[in-house]
């Protein structure tokens, strides 16, 4: 069985380290919306990077998929299947918003700033 903590932070430190991340995101996808315009609102991208970064863990720690690609394929599907949700506009400009919240939530999971506010805090 999986252990719930080691998946999602349920430290002070990591709750806000994974707040951070989500509202990294959230601006990110705004500012993709002035050049895409598919009219995302806010709450709607901070609905979806929370959701994205309480899946993405669980899903990968219960896949148990022997390759290293799962953990990129995955995640970017999760990603897509939200912004298909979630997000407005055309197919192409839900796709793109996607990909880069994808592109800065793998940018910030190889920085580890949930585990550096952690560090900072503890």
């Amino acid at each position: 069985m999986v252990d719930v903590a080691s998946i999602i932070p349920l430290s002070l430190g990591g709750i806000i380290g994974l707040l951070v991340n989500v509202v990294i995101i959230t601006v990110i996808l705004s500012l993709t919306d002035k050049f895409l315009a598919h009219e995302i609102s806010i709450r709607n991208s901070f609905i979806m990077a929370l959701i994205a970064y309480l899946v993405i863990p669980i899903i990968l720690s219960f896949a148990n998929i022997s390759f290293a690609f799962a953990s990129y394929i995955i995640p970017l599907v999760i990603w897509i299947i939200l912004g298909e949700i979630l997000l407005k506009g055309g197919r192409k400009g839900r796709l793109i918003a996607a990909a880069v919240a994808f592109i800065a939530y793998l940018a910030l999971t190889f920085l580890g700033v949930p585990f550096l506010i952690a560090g900072l805090i503890a």
